[in-house]
């Protein structure tokens, strides 16, 4: 269990469960339906952030808020300098005045400055380095990494292949093998469009025809087998994901296929050498 973990574990049994009578300690299943007024949470997941096994995201400023919004509004935390202990234990930036303003208006003072860790852990905003680490973090959590991992470059890339090596599982495998096919299947469908110029008549219908078969058919296969964002979807709201997914598929595909063959046409039209 990691600091942070243990901290938040210690104030959430400090408060108090305010649908119970006699009052009880606040469970991590009430926590996260407290939290999910303001900000959605799974309560697996508060058993997660206790036992360290997954850490809430130094992008997830919302997350840190809502946690301590909760445990202060039902007594578990107290005061400012607990609530920055905690955010600082976590490697999270300390509360703003608004912050602190929206909390608890009696908690407007002048806060610490941010921790040394804390600046490091979170890249700068607004940079290109900033996308590209979000991707990484994504992909290797790197937001979870507990704090021998963080000590060196060599702990970070053990850490980074344990998750690769996690990842490999029989789901995670499908998962990449149907994104390899879909993507072998937009190239076949795709290429025939981007060889100009389109003749003769045969050439052009073949490629039309490709074309028009991708249009449809490819954004459907990857709504259908794209997870949506989210722990739990109900079967009531299953229909309208797909719909939503597939509307994102179908706009993001055509757009991409627009500017290839806008690209292609003004290659050919430049008389430069083919593409493909």
């Amino acid at each position: 269990m990691s600091d942070f973990g243990k901290r938040l574990r210690h104030y959430r049994l400090k408060t108090v469960d305010p649908n119970s009578d006699p009052p009880k300690p606040l469970t991590q299943e009430e926590l996260a339906g407290l939290m999910g007024e303001m900000v959605s949470v799974h309560e697996k997941m508060i058993s997660f952030w206790e036992t360290g096994t997954r850490k809430i995201s130094h992008r997830r400023r919302d997350l840190q808020i809502g946690l301590v919004k909760v445990l202060h509004t039902h007594g578990g935390i107290q005061t400012a300098d607990e609530a920055n202990g905690l955010l600082l234990l976590g490697r999270y930036d300390p509360l703003s005045a608004e912050e602190c303003q929206d909390i608890d208006a009696k908690w407007l003072v002048a806060p610490p400055a941010i921790s040394p860790t804390a600046l490091q852990a979170v890249p700068p905003h607004g940079s290109l380095w900033q996308m590209v680490y979000a991707w990484l973090d994504a992909f290797f959590r790197w937001s979870d990494a507990d704090d021998h991992a963080r000590m060196s470059w060599a702990g970070m890339v053990i850490w980074s292949l344990g998750v690769v090596n996690g990842r490999l599982t029989t789901d995670h495998l499908l998962t990449v093998l149907t994104a390899c096919l879909l993507w072998i299947a937009a190239i076949w469908l795709l290429v025939p469009a981007l060889q100009w110029p389109l003749t003769p008549q045969p050439v052009l219908h073949h490629a039309v025809g490709r074309l028009l078969a991708g249009w449809f058919s490819l954004p459907l296969l990857l709504a259908l087998f794209t997870r949506a964002d989210g722990l739990v979807q109900t079967k009531h709201a299953q229909p309208r994901l797909l719909l939503l997914k597939f509307t994102g598929a179908l706009v993001g595909f055509n757009l991409s296929v627009l500017l290839l063959l806008i690209v292609a046409a003004g290659w050919y039209y430049f008389m430069l050498p083919p593409l493909l």
